[in-house]
C-alpha cells in the first residue's frame, strides 16, 4: 500500500517534515491542484509566479491520478470526495489530512486510515 498526502494540511501549517526511513508517495489529481492553486491565492495572498512555481515542484514530485470511480460519502464538501477517490485509486495505506470536518471523522474509508498531520508524524517517530 502506499500514502497519500493531503496536501493542504502540511501548507497550512507552514511546515515541512521530512522522513528519511519511508518512502512516502504523494497522489492528487488536476482538481486538487486546482483547488491549491485557490487556496494559496485566496487564503495566503500568493503571488503567481510563487504559486506556479509550488505547483511545478508538486507536480514533479507526485502521481497525477485520474480515479476511475466517484463517491459521494461526504454531501456537504464534495471536494473532499475527490481526495477519497485518490486514496481508493492509490490503494494509500493512509490519508493525511487536517481536515477536521469532514474527513478525520471519517476515521477510515475502504481500507485507508484518515489521520491528521501530527498523528502521522507521531507514527514515523514512535
Amino acid at each position: 500500500m502506499n500514502e497519500i498526502f493531503h496536501l493542504r494540511a502540511f501548507i497550512y501549517r507552514g511546515e515541512s517534515y521530512l522522513a528519511t526511513s519511508l518512502t512516502l508517495i504523494v497522489f492528487t489529481q488536476d482538481s486538487g491542484l486546482k483547488e491549491l492553486e485557490e487556496t494559496l491565492r485566496k487564503d495566503f495572498s500568493w503571488d503567481r509566479d510563487q504559486i506556479k512555481h509550488t505547483i511545478e515542484k508538486i507536480k514533479a514530485r507526485t502521481i497525477l491520478i485520474q480515479p476511475k470511480n466517484k463517491v459521494s460519502v461526504i454531501k456537504e464538501n464534495d471536494d473532499d470526495n475527490r481526495i477519497l477517490e485518490c486514496a481508493i485509486e492509490g490503494t494509500v495505506q493512509y490519508l493525511i489530512s487536517g481536515d477536521r470536518k469532514h474527513l478525520l471523522p471519517l476515521k477510515e474509508y475502504q481500507g485507508t486510515k484518515i489521520i491528521s498531520p501530527s498523528d502521522f508524524l507521531k507514527l514515523l517517530f514512535l
